[in-house]
């Protein structure tokens, strides 16, 4: 509730990305869905799942590109995503999928992308993918979430930003602000 009045209040300041946890079957998976309807009724669900079916995969932000997985194989420029279905309840488009799912993975060599562990059409994407992103696109560096770090981890000479804001993992959660300068504030919770 307190992010949605947030984001209400100054939309300017405030980005909420969707994330792969934001697809009916996985946020059930893991117990939103029981946890909300048992707190708000199931109507009160069914509105959540709309609602992010409408979040953006991912904005760019002072020159850096955010998301909460990677870059996908195939998204060459960042305004292609704007072509990608929405509303969407389950991402079924192989790069939106892969903007939730993908990870960085250093030491790919000539590889741009790996098959990754988590399962069917995720990857890896390598140092030269991001480059090439980087270059095409006229990026600084990517900031992103989905992997448990103790706050914030960084990949790839410092051009992949992971920030991850749970506590649940027993760790510290980060908070990153990105000033309009291009200098950041990393904050530990």
């Amino acid at each position: 509730k307190l992010i949605l009045q947030k984001l209400i209040e100054n939309k300017e300041k405030y980005i909420v990305l969707r994330g792969n946890h934001e697809s009916p079957l996985t946020n059930e998976y893991y117990g939103f869905k029981k946890e909300i309807s048992n707190k708000l009724g199931e109507e009160n669900y069914n509105m959540f799942i709309e609602l992010f079916s409408y979040m953006p995969y991912a904005v760019v932000v002072n020159n850096y590109f955010c998301v909460h997985g990677g870059i996908a194989s195939g998204l060459e420029k960042v305004e292609d995503i704007k072509k990608l279905p929405r509303p969407d309840e389950i991402p079924n488009d192989p790069i939106a999928f892969q903007l939730l799912w993908n990870d960085p993975r250093e030491g790919l060599g000539d590889l741009d992308f790996l098959p990754n562990i988590r399962g069917e059409g995720t990857y890896y994407f390598g140092e030269r993918v991001v480059e090439d992103f980087l270059k095409k696109n006229s990026l600084n560096g990517i900031i992103r979430g989905h992997e448990v770090a103790d706050g914030f981890r960084e990949d790839m000479n410092g051009k992949v930003i992971t920030v991850f804001s749970s506590r649940y993992h027993k760790m510290r959660a980060g908070v990153l602000i990105l000033k309009k300068d291009g200098k950041m504030d990393k904050i530990y919770l």
